[in-house]
């Protein structure tokens, strides 16, 4: 028998499979798979009904256990550490309390097309076939106490926030059932469960199917189909006069990545290129005929609409329709002109055709481009705005705008800039990506997720061997949500450099309302620079430091230090983006 590979088609790191047995227990089935994968850690928080489980990891030498302070934290982990593997990411909980404490995450997941395999220990088989009322505990009870406990009430309640529920109790189907979980999670990039109950963890499966490669091919559909659109959509490409090419999220989402890539080096120098508001990080913004980031009245700049809206042609690849990334409904790309790639449907000459996928048509555009017959558009220049902010050398008082030019020198290509639900957030648009990657929560918007997330980028970094620095802009009302998973950067001896913004509440909803009003107010005066050591930094692994002032936010933020960085910034309470100040506010969209 050969071994089981993940598809050829997915470039990533694969275990080898070598085993005399012919069984093996059903929860080191499951972690072999992962390691297939090449997946190297696995998140979560221990619990009665998981233990009997979480043993058989240490079978598989491959994975790591990575041991969060809460799961809803170990959830925001997870899904950090999918999205920058672009695997999947994986999340251990017991059932219930576990759980629930986790579906907040495992729902920005869902809404936010982020691949997690959750695995729920649950209660045991025999326990759940009593037919007597028999409350354990982590059970919520019946409706009265004379009825019987509903022991799959939870996995009810999974089913709004993932596309596949497997729950094991047959050991004749249940490798099958794993191996599916697995393949919808991945393929959907979207949350999946497998229910493990207690009494099954250490009960004997077949190692057969350990030696079949996991089915993970995203592109069967009808062939002759999607050469015809794609032949379609060639022609007007090939007949546009003034071409646009608008990358958007769902390139991330669904692995396409390395398509546009190669669509960039066969016609980057032909058309102009924009970004959505949340595809930031997929183009190298450097590129020659890089324009900007379009997103209506919230794009980076007011001139790049006029530009993208008059164009012959306006080829919107991986298309994500939600609230910001479609400017607050300001987006007026006319649909005659659009075709639009999307990982649901195509649409073309006005018409939806759901048959027909992103990661089906993207292929085989590249499969039967002919880049000599693509004419040369004219190529958009739009002049910068222009900052009015003093040099940096000056002892100015920090502000969000200083911030932003400073990272948009500080960061390197490869880099991964996670930014929390913040005020900053809304500045992200204006940070000129030249080869870096983004990650935040940009449409489900959990405050809190930047901390924990940062903890699963940085492992998936050192776990899939890529390059780049972790940069984290944290807000300090939010770091209050998730604080305790500090305490992981200096256990697992994670790196990032972080900048958390101490401007005292929430500003972001000051903006919106309440600016004085005590419910924008958190806990005052806490000493961030000191919490590395309650949280166990006996060794001083983080360097800390306060930054009041642009001299010392250059002076102070090192790209040569290898240990944790973490920088305290100084801010005033109300200072916010442009782009919050002016399309966020009732009172100034009311003077407009």
């Amino acid at each position: 028998m050969t071994p089981a590979l993940l598809d050829p088609e997915v470039d990533r790191l694969c275990l080898s499979f070598d085993t005399t047995e012919s069984t093996i227990p059903l929860s080191e089935y499951i972690f072999v798979r992962l390691a297939q994968l090449g997946l190297k850690s696995v998140f979560g928080v221990p619990g009665d009904f998981n233990l009997n489980f979480l043993e058989h990891i240490y079978n598989v030498k491959q994975l790591n256990w990575v041991g969060c302070c809460n799961e809803l934290n170990a959830a925001y982990a997870a899904d950090g550490y999918s999205r920058t593997s672009g695997v999947l990411g994986a999340l251990v909980t017991t059932y219930g309390v576990g759980e629930l404490s986790a579906i907040n995450g495992i729902g920005g997941s869902y809404a936010e097309y982020v691949p997690v395999l959750h695995i729920v220990g649950t209660s045991a088989l025999k326990v759940k076939k009593r037919t007597d009322v028999w409350n354990i505990h982590h059970l919520m009870g019946a409706s009265n106490q004379l009825e019987k406990p509903d022991h799959y009430v939870y996995e009810k309640m999974a089913k709004s926030v993932s596309v596949v529920q497997e729950t094991l109790e047959d050991l004749a189907t249940a490798c099958q059932q794993v191996d599916n979980a697995i393949v919808q999670t991945y393929t959907q990039s979207r949350p999946g469960y497998l229910f493990l109950p207690l009494d099954l963890a250490d009960s004997l499966v077949s190692t057969e199917r350990l030696f079949q490669p996991l089915d993970l091919d995203t592109k069967t559909t009808d062939d002759a189909k999607v050469a015809q659109c794609a032949s379609e959509i060639l022609k007007k490409l090939y007949q546009s006069g003034n071409t646009s090419i608008l990358c958007d999220y769902h390139i991330k989402s669904f692995r396409m990545d390395q398509e546009v890539k190669n669509l960039v080096k066969e016609i980057g120098d032909k058309v102009n290129w924009y970004s959505a508001y949340l595809g930031k990080g997929i183009l190298n913004e450097s590129m020659p005929r890089f324009v900007g980031t379009y997103a209506g009245k919230i794009s980076s700049n007011p001139l790049i609409n006029s530009q993208i809206e008059s164009s012959d042609l306006v080829l919107h690849i991986g298309s994500f329709h939600n609230e910001l990334n479609d400017g607050l409904g300001s987006n007026k790309i006319n649909q005659t002109d659009l075709v639009e790639l999307n990982s649901d449907y195509v649409l073309i000459n006005g018409k939806i055709d759901p048959s027909l996928k992103l990661m089906t048509i993207l292929p085989e555009i590249l499969r039967q481009l002919d880049a000599s017959r693509v004419p040369v558009s004219p190529n958009v220049i739009i002049p910068p705005i222009q900052d009015k902010l003093p040099k940096w050398t000056k002892n100015l008082p920090l502000s969000q705008k200083h911030l932003e030019l400073f990272l948009g020198d500080f960061l390197c290509p490869d880099d991964v800039l996670i930014v929390e639900t913040c005020a900053f957030a809304f500045a992200v648009a204006d940070i000129k990506m030249n080869g870096n990657k983004f990650v935040g929560q940009s449409f489900w918007n959990s405050i809190g997720y930047a901390l924990p997330a940062t903890l699963g980028t940085s492992l998936a970094l050192r776990d899939f061997d890529l390059p780049g620095k972790v940069v984290v802009v944290q807000g300090d009302g939010a770091a209050q949500m998730t604080v305790q998973e500090y305490a992981s950067y200096i256990r697992y001896k994670i790196t990032p450099t972080v900048l958390l913004l101490n401007n005292n509440g929430y500003t972001i909803e000051r903006v919106i309302k309440g600016e004085d009003s005590s419910y924008n107010d958190i806990a005052p005066n806490w000493d961030w620079c000191r919490l590395f050591e309650v949280f166990g930094d006996i060794d001083h692994f983080c360097h800390v430091g306060k930054v009041h002032n642009v001299q010392e936010l250059v002076k102070k933020a090192s790209r040569d230090r290898t240990e944790c960085q973490f920088l305290e910034l100084f801010m005033d309470r109300l200072d916010a983006p442009y782009r919050l100040l002016k399309h966020f506010t009732s009172r100034l969209l009311e003077e407009e």
